[in-house]
């Protein structure tokens, strides 16, 4: 199937997750950012981050890295831009900054509106946040009158242990998902270890939809895994939002299952592995298998 897709009623976008910048004082070994550490957001980025919100009325906006809170003057810039309009402002973060309670307050403090914090945790975070910061974290959320949750990935169903240590750190929900076998995770073997396939996934959907990322240095994407780190083709990645709405891709992963994907692909005779019982991972490996190297 080919040509442009018209492009799905804008208000099935809620939420536009913007990538600040990906400088992170943490060094996880499954971090997908890679060699694009030192990349943030331009001033013109953000004007055109903060004109795709007003144009398509986007009235959740995520704040992700990298870290998140190492660009807290970029933050409020967009905050400022666009008071007003009713837009819910969350933010996923490391929770380094909250050594203390009060710690943790003044940075939250210092974002306004904000109205939910994630914090990421698993097994490769642990190495670097102490649990007292995520308690520190979570009574400051809770002082202020901010949601709290916790986004713990899986390397393997073992991990969930870890979903106990944070039931009792306090009462906030836990938002369990399996680790992606990509970037620097699928480099040191830390994806989600699938014991065989699940046909079932070609049922599934893009666990994105509803979401646009905003990728700094790169434009606006629905991927957020490999294919839209690495694209370098302009089918994943554009650099306008109505760009992106109008491409085969967004069309594709906002219509159809990953089944009905590779039926509009032209796909037959697909080998799969373990591995590609995650939605992302055998999404990327239609695309690869449609579009070679020019993805």
């Amino acid at each position: 199937m080919s040509g442009a897709y018209a492009a799905p009623d804008f208000f099935m976008i809620n939420t536009l997750a913007i990538t600040l910048g990906y400088r992170c004082n943490f060094n996880c070994a499954h971090c997908i950012a890679g060699d694009k550490r030192e990349m943030g957001l331009t001033a013109a980025e953000i004007s055109l981050a903060v004109a795709a919100v007003r144009e398509h009325r986007i009235k959740h906006v995520l704040f992700i890295g990298g870290e998140p809170t190492l660009y807290l003057d970029e933050m409020r810039d967009i905050i400022s831009r666009l008071s007003g309009l009713g837009v819910e402002y969350r933010m996923t973060t490391n929770g380094h900054f909250a050594s203390t309670i009060e710690a943790a307050q003044e940075i939250l403090s210092s974002i306004p509106e904000l109205a939910v914090v994630n914090i990421s945790c698993d097994k490769q975070h642990e190495k670097f946040l102490p649990e007292s910061h995520m308690r520190n974290l979570y009574a400051a959320c809770k002082k202020m009158g901010i949601a709290f949750r916790a986004i713990l990935s899986l390397s393997s169903p073992m991990d969930l242990v870890l979903l106990k240590k944070l039931k009792a750190l306090g009462d906030f929900p836990v938002l369990p998902q399996k680790m992606l076998p990509m970037g620097s995770a699928k480099k040191n073997q830390l994806g989600y270890s699938h014991p065989s396939f699940d046909e079932g996934v070609w049922r599934k959907i893009c666990p994105n939809r509803g979401i646009i990322v905003y990728m700094c240095g790169q434009g606006f994407t629905t991927c957020c895994a490999a294919p839209a780190f690495y694209s370098k083709s302009g089918r994943i990645v554009h650099p306008t939002l109505g760009g992106h709405m109008a491409s085969e891709f967004y069309g594709l992963v906002s219509n159809f299952n990953l089944g009905g994907i590779a039926e509009r692909l032209g796909l037959t005779g697909i080998e799969t592995a373990p591995e590609d019982s995650s939605p992302c991972v055998l999404c990327e490996k239609l695309f690869k298998r449609k579009y070679g190297d020019d993805l």
